[in-house]
């Protein structure tokens, strides 16, 4: 005779375990879990020490007193320091070389002339519908008249010398000789200006 079963089909399943991809993929869920709890966990730690530093930190900063605000003259030293350039440059783009200007005429005195006497002065700026004054003027002597006009001649090439012009020329005597005695005035050229 043959075997048969009587008991149903469902009752016999019951005792199986489940299919392996479903257990993988549940131990691979627990896994994932445990892990995402502990990396949780472990910022979180880290985040309250961090924000314990901070507090800690910041108490510290709390306590140290404020620094004492700098002397006024610190705020005004970088003011004073434009003025002072501003002032400096101007003065310099309105320096007048009196070196050069005294070379330059020095290399054109004739030999037959010699300077008693040079007075300059800075320049000064005239008023409205005035002639600007003489403020470079050399007296001197000469043997005659001609190398008192070679001599006014030569100034008239000084770059820096303009409006020259003979003041006075008279004969004279200086011990035994006859010389010619002159004064020669005339402006010294504002720097920056080509008249």
């Amino acid at each position: 005779m043959r075997a048969v079963n009587l008991l149903p089909r469902q009752d016999n399943e019951k005792g199986k375990l489940p299919a392996i991809p479903v257990l993988v993929a549940c131990g691979c869920a627990i896994a994932m879990s445990a892990f995402l709890a502990l990396t949780y966990l472990s910022a979180s730690s880290t985040v309250g020490s961090r924000k314990q530093e901070l507090a800690d930190a910041q108490t510290q900063l709390a306590q140290i007193p404020a620094p004492t605000p700098p002397p006024a003259i610190v705020t005004q030293l970088p003011a004073q320091r434009t003025d002072r350039t501003t002032v400096l440059s101007s003065v310099l783009t309105t320096r007048i070389a009196f070196d050069r200007v005294l070379r330059e005429v020095s290399q054109v005195v004739p030999s037959d002339v010699w300077l008693t006497q040079l007075v300059a002065g800075v320049p000064a700026a005239a008023a409205i519908g005035a002639a600007p004054a003489d403020n470079f003027t050399i007296q001197g002597y000469c043997y005659s008249q001609d190398g008192v006009a070679r001599f006014l001649a030569r100034l008239e090439v000084v770059p820096d010398l303009v409006d020259v012009k003979l003041g006075t020329s008279g004969a004279t005597r200086v011990g035994n000789r006859d010389v010619v005695q002159f004064t020669i005035g005339a402006r010294l050229r504002q720097p920056g200006t080509t008249s």
